[in-house]
């Protein structure tokens, strides 16, 4: 079946024919949900599922500075195919739109204004996709904070690092919690979800946000993952 978001010698509809539709609207009226911040973003899709993080970040800088990239990612730690890019200045933004088309990874990306894109609990989304923080479970039970930190150190810088036990026996429940000094690392943590061992057993990395967090900061992000401070609900 042909490949709706393969590159060919048609680009796609000019992305700045997006922003003339909508000028004068009201912030987020396409969606109902824009910010301030949304309208100096970029919503991207038709990415490829294993185009990260770096590689939209270093397409969009041809453009201007940026301000922060994300990829979106499943439960499993596959990409969803799109993502939000955020420039520092509103020249930028419009160099960005007024591109005939955008060849990423050899496809033509969906780019649009953010603020006019329909996404569920967009900050609640971004809080979420922004967490440093990881679940970390299946753990065996010879591991523990140190063998937990020197494993995870290998992408990036940790800041905090704990390996949960029962109160009173002190048995080892199987999981922990790893964070991040940067989102770097833990792009790079995700990347290799279906790679992550301990003492010879496969570990499972799941992203993390507050406790206080609603439900629908999940299920924007395709998912319910565990919470920060106490493993899954």
């Amino acid at each position: 079946m042909e490949d709706p978001y393969a590159a060919s010698s048609h680009p796609v509809a000019p992305a700045a024919a997006v922003k003339d539709e909508t000028k004068g609207a009201a912030p987020g009226a396409a969606g109902g949900q824009g910010s301030a911040e949304d309208e100096m973003a970029v919503y991207v899709s038709g990415l490829h599922h294993n185009t990260m993080r770096e590689t939209i970040k270093d397409y969009f800088a041809q453009f201007g500075d940026l301000r922060d990239s994300t990829i979106f990612f499943d439960r499993d730690g596959t990409s969803k195919g799109e993502g939000i890019v955020r420039f520092k200045t509103i020249d930028a933004l419009s160099r960005c739109l007024s591109a005939p088309n955008h060849i990423i990874e050899g496809r033509n990306a969906v780019v649009k204004k953010a603020d006019q894109v329909a996404m569920p609990d967009r900050q609640l989304t971004k809080q979420y996709v922004k967490s440093t923080k990881c679940f970390v479970g299946g753990l065996p039970p010879t591991c523990d904070k140190e063998k937990l930190s020197a494993y995870f150190s290998q992408f990036g810088r940790l800041t905090d690092a704990a390996v949960m036990y029962e109160g009173v026996t002190r048995r080892p429940r199987g999981f922990g919690f790893v964070e991040f000094e940067t989102q770097e690392a833990m792009e790079a943590v995700m990347a290799n979800y279906k790679d992550h061992h301990i003492d010879g057993k496969w570990v499972e990395v799941k992203r993390a946000v507050n406790r206080d967090a609603p439900d629908s900061a999940y299920e924007a992000m395709g998912g319910k993952p565990p919470r920060m401070g106490g493993g899954p609900r």
